[in-house]
């Protein structure tokens, strides 16, 4: 609107003034359509999102702890500086347990089938790894690096509460 056809300060005063009347034969601006692309990679997305979930739930479900039998789980527990450390070993699975050697190694024998947690614990600190046994196999879980602020002190016993 130009500021002449403009409404004046006296008009305001009695309220406002009412609208200019439209000309009737505007058209109308015409409607976007929104591009394909967008809803196609929603899509695929979604695709991907659905096949990762069925993906995990069967990674999840490749190992049953239903598998009859016991396996044997090996490995070496070492500070953060690479020296052995004599730490304790236990299995969240019946009173399985066993200290790890002055080199560090550790066997734990007769480990019931299926994901299993080993707690290692040394000088008041502890770690979970959590291992997948197989009937009638050995289990090598490598190097276990405790972290490097250990308090000094005594060796406590540990015990899953």
């Amino acid at each position: 609107m130009p500021l002449e056809e403009s409404p004046s300060l006296e008009e305001y005063r009695q309220g406002l003034p009412p609208l200019p009347e439209q000309p009737r034969d505007v058209a109308k601006p015409p409607r976007r359509i929104r591009p394909l692309g967008w809803w196609l990679a929603i899509a695929v997305l979604a695709m991907i999102a659905v096949a990762l979930a069925v993906w995990n739930v069967l990674q999840m479900n490749s190992t049953p702890d239903s598998e009859e039998g016991f396996g044997e789980v090996v490995g070496r527990v070492v500070d953060a500086a690479g020296n052995p450390v004599q730490a304790e070993i236990l299995v969240d699975a019946g009173n399985i347990r066993t200290q790890a050697n002055a080199d560090g190694r550790f066997r734990l024998t007769n480990v019931p089938t299926g994901r299993r947690v080993l707690l290692i614990g040394y000088m008041y600190m502890a770690r979970e790894h959590f291992v997948t046994v197989r009937a009638n196999a050995v289990v090598d879980i490598g190097e276990i690096v405790m972290p490097s602020s250990a308090r000094e002190g005594g060796y406590g016993r540990l015990e899953w509460r």
